[in-house]
């Protein structure tokens, strides 16, 4: 587990720190496909299989859609999300899920935080949804952690946003020498703000 940070970025000295679990971790967004896009993906493969090519075409431009906050979202993808609603349900019931296990983060109070976590797991145990069930019980298995991260304001978002940086210039790079060139593109990367390191030229590659 990587050490939290404090809001302004810096590493917390605090004993709680070792024991706390991200907002990022617990919506399973990091390194692993999130509990949502795996229900989109087997809805989408099932459309497939049985021939319902609308609703798989439909499905297939969605991902953003549904990714993103309420408020980011273009036109176009506000009403890509109330198509998705009529259409299908436990694609929309996934996102909700997603929706209220963010919202815990953005509570008003420790006490509101872990009303609404309650309340969620309650809800992901029995929704029907296997990637959610799985993610309530890792969840809970957390939940020690989950509840300090919310009660002292810690988030591991910058180390989270500097490791899915280090991994798209690996993916981009298509090889290297040496670990040292991933790591020195990784450096010049996070020095100047920016995520596509195919801009640095292709030097380092193998």
């Amino acid at each position: 587990m990587c050490p939290a940070t404090t809001p302004n970025g810096s590493p917390d000295p605090s004993p709680s720190a070792a024991r706390t679990q991200s907002s990022a971790w617990t919506r399973g967004t990091s390194s692993r496909p999130d509990a949502l896009d795996d229900v989109r993906r087997a809805v989408w493969n099932e459309a497939r299989r049985s021939g319902n090519k609308q609703l798989a075409k439909q499905l297939k431009g969605a991902r953003f859609a549904l990714w993103k906050r309420p408020e980011n979202l273009t036109d176009r993808q506000q009403t890509k999300l109330a198509f998705i609603q009529k259409l299908n349900t436990p694609i929309y019931r996934a996102y909700l899920l997603k929706e209220q296990l963010r919202a815990i983060y953005h509570a008003a109070s420790t006490q509101d935080a872990i009303a609404l976590l309650d309340a969620w797991l309650k809800w992901a145990r029995r929704c029907r949804l296997e990637p959610f069930v799985k993610l309530a019980r890792r969840i809970t298995e957390q939940r020690s952690r989950i509840e300090a991260a919310v009660s002292h304001n810690l988030s591991n978002a910058r180390v989270e946003q500097v490791n899915t940086q280090i991994r798209l210039i690996v993916r981009r790079g298509f090889g290297y020498r040496s670990p040292d060139a991933v790591i020195a593109l990784a450096m010049l990367c996070h020095s100047v703000g920016s995520a596509h390191p195919s801009q640095a030229g292709d030097t380092t590659h193998g």
